[in-house]
């Protein structure tokens, strides 16, 4: 197990749908990181879900925090 959510397969398998109710449920922690340090942002990026990006960025207050979660590489999703 890599500390995977299901915010981060949502994310990860483009299911916009998924990651609206979740989100919408005010309990899905969008900063979570897996083991990893990769986060659902992160994962929306590298598989080229552009609107999930969106969306996440619209709906979460912290979307400046998000954006810059980096990886253990120092990676974000801003700039892999």
């Amino acid at each position: 197990n890599d500390g995977s959510t299901p915010i981060m397969l949502a994310c990860q398998n483009g299911h916009l749908s998924v990651v609206q109710m979740l989100i919408s449920t005010g309990r899905c922690d969008t900063l979570i990181t897996r083991l990893d340090s990769v986060s659902p942002l992160f994962l929306t990026v590298q598989h080229g879900h552009e609107m999930i990006f969106d969306y996440i960025l619209d709906k979460v207050d912290s979307s400046k925090d998000i954006a810059d979660l980096a990886r253990e590489d120092g990676a974000t999703p801003l700039f892999k």
